[in-house]
């Protein structure tokens, strides 16, 4: 293969290429004056060699550009002015030998005029669209000249409007030339939309073309890494001074707010199919999505008072979120808070802010899992610091014209200063057992189930912690268990709910009854526990007619662990047809400032709202003596506690194993003290009776018992559930008098451990 056919070839494979970028482009009446503003701009002081070899379309463009204007008459007029100077100066030699196959420029059919076009061949690109003379002419005129002249090229033939076609560096656009160049025909609609301003309408268009034409892209970006020169070359092209450029691309400033231009500089090309469509829609296809409420449940289903419902659907006229949508009548969306990691967040978050500073009166937005969206703190060593999107949320927020409704499921780490720029807020609390009942009742309506067992279905949901989405999760498991029986089906429903309890909980619904065996005459109270209910029912019904008045019911049981105090609890909740609501410390405690504090407050809330009676176990986490706090954080936790209970209207019963470390001023405020002690002789052997039936202890045995002043119900419910995995013929009631015994025996090291302050050792050496 010749050296003229390998050229040819690769030639054609570099025509091919460069025809695919061009016919992405659309060109208007005045952006040929623009292209080549961003030509002569770009390639100032740029070597011909580089403009031939790296940024040929450039070339391709500026040529376009000439005859898209009908310049093309001057473009030759005056390469053959430049040429003719090139063979003055010895520049371009006349060809001597005889034309052939070899000594033509192929691809343009045009014999060698000069000794240089063989190697000029090696540059000239083909393009269908120019006349070979031209191109063959221009690739000439670049190869010859020691000097950078490209800009001037394209400077004197498109905007110099003298007869002279010397070339020329020196540039003043007419009135009609500068419109063109800052002509915004195809991003007006953004500023129309009044989301940019006019010049930012312009720098958006000036990156779109460039990010549209390959190569201008890359010579945009080769450019010197020196930032002042970037910025003044830019400015150039946009028709500012860098002052007025660099206030343009400031972080708070429209561009990167909606991430148009990213932080690290580079243009948004999503903008592009936007620019084409004349429409901002295309921006959010990938996050906003319409929403039918069709299948929302009703307003009266959400455990929010009606004046805050009420209130939502003023402000959302313009006089459960999707619930509110459905009811006003107006179009909904979603918007998709799919963000992984900070910077698509960062994206998700730019997207977001543009689409609510367009004002639209018949849409609702509603921007559901918005907990990463809207965190405006993060956590660190130091604890809780302000995030890097702060501001840009908060400006957001400020400027949003649109209605939107923003669904979280956490605030701890959204700021205050962006908590008070919502217009309002509505907390969602857990739906009741009634509540949830009723929803279950509609969704199980449907099926084709025996109205037991839709019963059975109810009851089974009643015993579990769960919330509205995991009755839809339910439903949908029975519907795919077509063809299969009421007792199969309730069987593998019970699977569904039990495992989405602890997925939501880690924890299943604290039992509610008594077990079988309870007895309260077994308790060694320090006031009889029929007597406690009694002064709690009198209580309750003296709330009812005085409900104006202080009307709680505060009640402290404390003593050793297992004496019942839990259980007695749950005696007075069955026994008064209340649910009862636990917490525990890892219920309250968390790692943020004000988070125990927000965590009583909202037990304290919880209870009143489901008229439960409130169980705090082992209180004595939540009010240890002020006196003695180490931290501040334990001083205001105290205070908390004592100000909810003071106003809580509810019964509330706190447990502790520890009285003696209790804040006195929040022993003062319980009305009904109890001790919980060790059983005497009667509480032991009823207890023997009911667990251990078959097996008899003498009275001598229960008064060894009685005598060691330590045996709690809780003893023999746990020996119960030991011996039961054991070999019948292994147990007697010398048996069980030993192992209760040895339960007493291991209480009383540690009660001595905990006296001298030993501590026990950890691990196999213990």
């Amino acid at each position: 293969m010749t050296t003229a056919s390998r050229y040819r070839k690769i030639r054609s494979r570099r025509a091919t290429r460069l025809g695919a970028y061009s016919a992405s482009i659309t060109y208007t009446d005045t952006e040929p004056y623009a292209l080549c503003h961003y030509v002569r701009v770009l390639t100032q002081d740029k070597s011909n060699h580089t403009i031939m070899n790296e940024n040929d379309e450039a070339i391709k463009c500026f040529l376009e550009s000439t005859i898209q204007l009908k310049k093309e008459d001057r473009l030759r007029a005056v390469l053959q002015k430049e040429i003719r100077s090139l063979e003055k100066q010895k520049r371009l030699t006349p060809f001597q030998k005889e034309i052939s196959d070899e000594t033509i420029f192929d691809d343009f059919d045009i014999p060698y005029k000069y000794e240089e076009d063989k190697r000029v061949e090696r540059y000239a690109r083909y393009y269908d669209s120019i006349p070979g003379d031209i191109t063959v002419d221009i690739y000439r005129v670049l190869y010859a000249n020691e000097k950078p002249i490209f800009s001037l090229l394209v400077n004197t033939v498109i905007f110099k409007n003298t007869q002279s076609y010397t070339l020329s560096d020196s540039y003043i656009y007419t009135k009609s030339q500068l419109d063109a160049i800052c002509d915004i025909t195809k991003t007006k609609f953004l500023v129309d939309k009044k989301i940019l301003t006019k010049e930012e309408a312009l720098y958006i268009l000036m990156r779109c073309r460039l990010d549209s034409i390959n190569d201008l892209r890359s010579l945009y970006r080769s450019m010197t890494s020196a930032s002042r020169d970037i910025t003044a070359k830019t400015a150039q092209m946009v028709n500012m001074n860098e002052r007025e450029l660099s206030r343009l691309l400031r972080s708070d400033k429209n561009l990167k707010t909606y991430d148009f231009i990213l932080t690290d500089g580079d243009y948004n090309s999503a903008l592009n199919e936007c620019i084409e469509n004349q429409s901002i829609e295309p921006y959010f296809s990938d996050v906003l999505k319409p929403f039918d409420c069709g299948n929302a449940y009703d307003l009266d289903s959400f455990s929010v008072s009606q004046d805050s419902t009420e209130l939502c659907l003023d402000l959302l006229n313009g006089k459960n979120p999707k619930s509110l949508c459905r009811q006003i009548g107006k179009q909904i969306f979603i918007f998709k808070n799919e963000a992984e990691g900070d910077n698509k967040r960062v994206d998700v978050l730019g997207k977001l802010a543009c689409l609510l500073t367009m004002e639209q009166k018949d849409s609702i937005f509603i921007v559901d899992e918005a907990d990463s969206l809207l965190r405006t703190m993060d956590a660190s060593f130091f604890g809780l610091v302000p995030s890097k999107n702060k501001g840009a949320v908060n400006k957001m927020l400020e400027n949003s014209k649109a209605k939107a409704i923003y669904i979280i499921n956490h605030q701890k780490l959204i700021d205050e200063s962006t908590r008070r720029r919502f217009t309002f807020s509505v907390k969602f609390e857990s739906m009741s057992v009634s509540m949830l009942r009723s929803i279950a009742r509609s969704k199980l309506e449907p099926l084709k189930l025996a109205d037991k067992t839709k019963d059975d279905l109810l009851d089974m949901l009643d015993k579990r912690r769960l919330t509205g989405a995991s009755v839809e999760n339910l439903v949908k498991a029975i519907e795919g268990m077509a063809g299969k029986s009421d007792a199969e089906i309730l069987k593998k429903a019970g699977i569904v709910v039990k495992e989405n309890s602890l997925l939501l909980d880690g924890k299943q619904k604290m039992r509610q009854k008594v077990t079988a065996q309870y007895d309260p005459a077994v308790l060694n109270a320090s006031m009889d526990p029929q007597k406690i209910v009694g002064m709690v029912q009198n209580a309750a019904k003296f709330a009812e007619k005085h409900k104006d008045t202080e009307n709680g019911v505060r009640m402290l049981f404390y003593g050793l662990s297992g004496t019942g105090k839990t259980e007695l609890a749950r005696y007075i909740s069955e026994t008064l047809g209340k649910p009862l609501l636990l917490k525990r410390a890892s219920d309250i405690l968390g790692c943020y400032v004000g988070e125990n504090e927000e965590n009583i407050r909202a037990a304290f809330e919880e209870a009143e709202r489901t008229d439960s009676i409130l169980l705090f176990d082992e209180a004595d986490t939540f009010f240890s003596d002020r006196n003695k706090a180490v931290r501040n954080w334990e001083r205001s936790m105290v205070n908390e506690f004592l100000t909810q209970m003071e106003e809580f209207s509810g019964i509330l019963i706190c447990t502790t194993n520890l009285r003696k470390i209790m804040d006195p001023a929040m022993q003062r405020r319980f009305h009904i003290l109890v001790e919980f002690k060790p059983m005497k002789f009667d509480g032991i052997k009823k207890m023997t009776d009911k667990y251990f039936p078959d097996f008899h202890l003498s009275r001598k045995e229960i008064e060894e018992l009685e005598d060691m002043e330590s045996v709690t119900p809780g003893d023999f419910g746990a020996l119960a559930s030991r011996i039961r995995f054991m070999n019948p013929d292994d147990i007697d009631s010398a048996y069980i008098l030993e192992e209760l015994k040895k339960m007493q025996a291991e209480k009383k090291q540690h009660w001595e451990e905990e006296e001298s302050g030993v501590k026990r050792k950890i691990g196999f050496g213990a």
